[in-house]
């Protein structure tokens, strides 16, 4: 929403998506998405997104699953341990090959336009 900081969308987003809190631990990653890259090129060529991803908690994940608004294409949300994200469509993949021992690895904070 204009005039809201990261922070305060990443907690809305978590609250009314997932029906959870969060607290945020820091910065994981900051990825660009260029449409004309990546497999949806015939819907997104002249799409351009900045993505910035966070490092959290949540507060409680018995209220997962409690959130009342989705975005307009979402279709649904999976809780997914890291040992099994080599199993799923995930975006972006190269995310994947960061993942040691239970742990999200990443060598630097600017990804780029990696699929």
């Amino acid at each position: 929403m204009h005039g809201e900081t990261l922070a305060s969308a990443v907690r809305r987003e978590c609250r009314e998506e997932l029906g959870i809190e969060i607290n945020i631990e820091g910065l994981a990653y900051v990825r660009e998405y260029i449409g004309a890259n990546h497999g949806y090129a015939h819907r997104h060529r002249d799409f351009h997104q900045v993505e910035a991803v966070f490092h959290c908690t949540v507060v409680d994940v018995s209220k997962l699953g409690a959130g009342r608004g989705q975005d307009n294409r979402q279709v649904g949300y999976a809780w997914v341990p890291l040992t099994e994200l080599e199993k799923f469509r995930f975006s972006p993949s190269i995310l994947k090959s960061y993942v040691k021992d239970g742990q999200i690895v990443i060598p630097s904070p600017y990804l780029g336009d990696n699929h």
